[in-house]
């Protein structure tokens, strides 16, 4: 089998899914973990980067 040509009928299927796939809810459960994962990370940047430390917001 020609591998070549055996690709692109998956990245057609893949396509003709994803709708599918987004309708279905996994999607919408896929985009609420980055945001929250986004969030998340803000919050571990500030309490351990020392350019958002306290003392220093305090002094300027």
């Amino acid at each position: 089998m020609n591998w070549l040509l055996f690709f692109p009928a998956i990245f057609i299927e893949i396509l003709l899914y994803l709708p599918v796939f987004a309708v279905t809810g996994n999607m919408i459960d896929i985009a609420i973990g980055v945001i929250i994962g986004a969030a998340f990370n803000k919050v571990v940047n500030v309490l351990v980067n020392p350019k958002y430390a306290i003392d220093n917001l305090l002094r300027a």
